[in-house]
């Protein structure tokens, strides 16, 4: 049976110490889980401000404060809601915009930077730099204090306009008109297309304009067609009207006036915008009036030395390096994020993946398809399961692969490590598929960071109609995509000692007492076996010699074993209870079989059974786990692991029936 995936969606969220950030506008408005958030969009809960930097902001299990927050929000800093008192206004004179007001402001319009509205004579320019305030509702309108964040103010307007041609109905089949306060712009009829985020459409006389990524992703979808059903509006804004909505006509026919207005309108003069810098002193005239929206919860005792930099979980940003041919984290952290270095697959149309293809090894990623409409790998991090603990050898850590997922039952992501980065041999952890179709999700596998190079790898293949697969470069659909991503391990917590080989035993020895006692590479490969032979072979005390049939890791052999105590600090003592960690390369999950015993006296080896247990995978490297008591006697013991296929489970120590089993042991001292 194939290992069935362990999900976790559990993320430790250590407190955070935010900034007192210097904001004159005060506090933006509360995050609402009804809003549809873009990245840049900031929020807050309670007084802590946040801005959304990915696309999953709108997403349940995303929100700020919530298990997947920090891959979807960055914390900004503190706001307590207080606008800084101004000096003495300053007026100035505005100049008239134009020879009549556009459009009105309207907080239902979908508005774009560069979008001219007009409010109480006033004209108002969405700006670029605070675009998305422009659409955060009525609380952001021009003119109030929130609204500077996305309007600046261009001047005023005298409310004519130069007078029309008698108005003749609007005619679908003509062209849509619609300016955008530069240039009039045309907009088709809505059909089934590719739309992206931005793309305005008609239906009728009504503008609609498709949201932003990855709410865009269906706007091409007939069941979220515009004014059908309610399903549209998870994927389309309304954004105006066809006719008239700012775009003047060119041949007035009505009679102007040949005179100017004997009493013109002055130019208002009034204060463009508050002062930033506070007054020394207060006002010798105080207002009478209390502010209209004072702040919500005003500091009661404000920090007298806010922290500098707002405490949050420390992460590292891969870069790509050329030396691997993939990201790679440098310096040790709590997480390790590809970020958008692997975007996109192979050629892919719309989505060519930068540095493709992103392998240590140069497996390479199939062409066929489409971005955002196909198969894809967007992003992989790579984090520890505690909030500034950071990845360590011989721990638990995450995996979080974002994929774009074409279907749900037919695309499969399957896992990988690597204990060395440089010469990686991928060790398989599990597959586990998308929930969702035809849209980004993530997909979370768990595994135990192993013990031994401090750079190490891990690889994501998403695949389609594959299954699940230990093969880590399966190329049977040009639909395929991995990526890896290099990050820096901190060695195990645990004191961990390292077998070296002894001529006297013939086999690796750790001389010293220790909790942990392992063979590392000492005995990779079986015999004389193609492509692997066993360094200082057979590695058995009694001369018990291994089989040289087969090809290293497509047939049986023992790569790795370990005997460590059951608790860290805990030296290996005779009468308590020790582990036996068996790493293999399984060729067949029912006919392979792996055999434990123990020696109580390495000199003289008496094998005694302990038990036997099968690989839950084929194709790959995998462990297989057997506890024991240590017996009490001599201080110098030994383990033998016995591999075997198509024997069963033998207590036979050195069972010859076949020429692809290999046995491998280990001495050790005990304490007694």
């Amino acid at each position: 049976m194939k290992l069935a995936a362990a999900f976790t969606f559990t993320i430790t969220i250590c407190s955070s110490v935010y900034d007192m950030a210097a904001d004159a506008q005060g506090c933006p408005l509360e995050f609402d889980t009804n809003v549809t958030y873009e990245v840049g969009d900031k929020v807050r809960v309670n007084r802590v401000v946040f801005e959304c930097k990915s696309v999953h902001c709108s997403q349940i299990g995303f929100e700020p404060v919530s298990s997947y927050s920090d891959l979807a929000w960055t914390v900004l800093g503190f706001c307590d809601g207080t606008i800084a008192p101004t000096t003495s206004p300053n007026f100035s004179i505005l100049t008239e915009v134009g020879d009549g007001c556009p459009n009105p402001y309207e907080a239902s319009y979908a508005y774009e930077a560069g979008d001219i509205v007009s409010r109480d004579s006033l004209v108002y320019e969405c700006t670029s730099s605070g675009s998305e305030y422009c659409n955060a509702g009525s609380n952001f309108a021009p003119g109030t204090d929130n609204g500077k964040l996305g309007w600046t103010r261009k001047g005023y307007c005298d409310g004519t306009k130069s007078p029309t041609n008698s108005p003749t109905a609007y005619a679908p089949a003509e062209k849509c008109r619609w300016y955008n306060g530069t240039q009039p712009i045309t907009i088709l009829p809505w059909h089934r297309s590719t739309y992206v985020a931005g793309t305005r459409v008609r239906k009728g006389t009504t503008i609609y304009k498709c949201k932003g990524f990855p709410f865009s992703l269906w706007c091409k979808t007939p069941g979220y067609e515009p004014e059908v059903g309610i399903a549209w509006k998870e994927s389309w804004l309304m954004a105006g009207e066809c006719h008239g909505r700012f775009e003047p006509t060119f041949s007035p026919t009505a009679s102007p006036s040949m005179a100017p207005t004997t009493s013109p309108t002055a130019a208002p003069t009034i204060s463009d915008f508050p002062s930033l810098s506070p007054s020394a002193e207060p006002s010798q005239n105080p207002s009478s009036v209390p502010s209209v929206t004072p702040s919500v919860t005003p500091s009661e005792n404000p920090s007298v030395s806010p922290s500098s930099q707002p405490s949050i979980c420390p992460a590292t940003n891969a870069v790509f390096d050329s030396n691997y041919g993939v990201p790679r984290c440098e310096s040790t952290s709590n997480s390790c994020d590809t970020g958008s270095l692997v975007v996109g697959r192979g050629e892919l149309e719309d989505g060519v993946e930068p540095n493709l293809s992103n392998t240590i090894d140069g497996c390479v990623d199939g062409n066929s398809g489409a971005h955002y409409e196909d198969e894809s790998i967007e992003r992989i991090v790579v984090k520890s399961n505690g909030c500034g603990q950071e990845l360590r050898a011989g721990e638990l850590a995450t995996i979080v692969a974002t994929v774009y997922a074409y279907d749900e039952y037919d695309d499969t992501a399957d896992f990988f490590y690597a204990v060395n980065a440089s010469n990686p041999v991928w060790v398989y952890i599990g597959s586990a598929r998308p929930t969702v179709s035809d849209q980004l999700t993530d997909i979370v596998m768990t595994y135990t960071i192993p013990i031994g190079s401090d750079i190490q790898a891990v690889r994501v293949q998403f695949t389609y109609n594959e299954g699940e697969t230990t093969d880590p470069c399966a190329d049977d659909d040009d639909y395929n995509d991995r990526d890896d991503v290099v990050f820096k391990v901190l060695p195990p917590t645990c004191p961990v000692t390292y077998a070296v080989f002894d001529s006297n035993y013939g086999v690796p020895r750790c001389e010293f007492a220790s909790n942990f006692c392992d063979t590392g590479s000492l005995v990779v490969g079986r015999g004389e076996m193609e492509d692997g032979v066993e360094p200082n072979l057979s590695n058995t005390i009694d001369g018990c010699v291994d089989g040289n049939s087969g090809a290293h890791y497509e047939d049986e052999s023992i790569e790795r074993i370990v005997v460590k105590s059951n608790g860290c600090g805990q030296e290996l003592r005779a009468g308590e209870l020790a582990t036996i960690v068996a790493t293999v390369y399984a060729y067949d999950e029912d006919d392979d079989t792996a055999d434990f015993f123990y020696a109580v006296n390495a000199s003289n080896p008496v094998w005694v059974y302990i038990g036997s247990a099968k690989p839950t995978v084929a194709g790959t490297l995998t462990d297989i786990v057997m506890t024991y008591t240590i017996p009490i006697g001599s201080d110098i013991q030994a383990v033998r692991v016995q591999y075997t296929y198509d024997e069963g489970a033998t207590t036979d120590p050195c069972a010859n029936y076949d020429d692809y089993n290999d046995r491998d042991d280990i001495v050790f001292k005990v304490l007694t």
